[in-house]
Order: C-alpha cells, then sequence, then structure tokens
C-alpha cells in the first residue's frame, strides 16, 4: 500500500522522512523516561488517594531525582501518552512524500494532528492521569525534539 501511496521520484526524502520519524520517536521516548525518573512528579489521581493531598503536591519545576522508580504514582511529568500522540505532527511530512501532495494536504494534515493533540491532551488531564503542566509539556518536547530531527535528516537529504 505504502508504495502505492508514495512518490518515488525523491527516494532520498522518502528514506529520511522515514528515518527522521523513527528516530524522533525513539529519542522523545528516551528524554521523556529520563524526565520522569529526575523530576518524580506525583500524579493527579495518586495525590487524589491521601489523606492531605496538598502536602504531596509538588510543581513541575520541584524535582526529586530518581524517587519515581519503577513506581507510576510519581511519574507523572511529562506526559508520556502526550509523547506518542505528539508524533502524529509527524503527519504533515508523511503527506509530503505520498503522489498528490499540495500544501493544502499539509495544512489539513496539520490541523488534524493538532485537534488530535488537543483531543487527547484533554482525556489524559480529565481521566485524572496528569495535570496541564504534564500534557503540555509532554507536547512540546516531542514535537522540538522532531522538528529538530526532521530538520536535519530533510536537509541531508537534499545534500
Amino acid at each position: 500500500m505504502v508504495l502505492r501511496l508514495a512518490d518515488r521520484t525523491e527516494p532520498a526524502k522518502l528514506i529520511a522522512v522515514g528515518a527522521a520519524i523513527l528516530v524522533a520517536g525513539i529519542c522523545a521516548d528516551n528524554v521523556n523516561l529520563w524526565l520522569k525518573q529526575v523530576a518524580s512528579r506525583p500524579r493527579f489521581k495518586y495525590l487524589l488517594t491521601l489523606p492531605e493531598p496538598q502536602a504531596a503536591f509538588r510543581a513541575w519545576w520541584q524535582m526529586v531525582p530518581n524517587l519515581a522508580g519503577s513506581n507510576d504514582n510519581f511519574k507523572s511529568w511529562p506526559s508520556g501518552n502526550m509523547t506518542i500522540a505528539a508524533m502524529s505532527f509527524s503527519l504533515p511530512m508523511l503527506v509530503d512524500v505520498l503522489k498528490g501532495r499540495s500544501m493544502r494536504r499539509n495544512i489539513v494534515a496539520f490541523a488534524t494532528a493538532c485537534l488530535f493533540v488537543l483531543a487527547y491532551g484533554y482525556n489524559r488531564i480529565h481521566m485524572t492521569n496528569h495535570f496541564l503542566s504534564d500534557v503540555c509539556f509532554g507536547t512540546l518536547i516531542t514535537y522540538l525534539i522532531f522538528a529538530l530531527i526532521s530538520t536535519a535528516f530533510l536537509r541531508a537529504a537534499e545534500k
């Protein structure tokens, strides 16, 4: 199916896009896991189980490195689910290597990714798994890593 949809006139660009998505996903996930260990911020749903949740609450910048260990109750910041959801920002790059590509399709792909990320982020907050800062930073970190890596890979493909 991919071979039928992909425009094979620029194979270097097609390979660069695929490699950028793969490398960015791996990097974003590892950065997220590292930050979760460094921050060890308690999850909202865990705080709700405590008799005095205000005493255990910490803002995202108040970090207690390596407290989390394997305990999921202390792995709130940044949101790992949002790291995965934010990879949907790769849709415009994928559209750009398909046959019949256009600016309109890129805009639709980017708008679709934005709506998906917003809906998913709302769900993570609504289900008491994360705070707004967890969701925002998970998305921001992934977007920045993806932007840097994809820019580097596409420039290398052009040369």
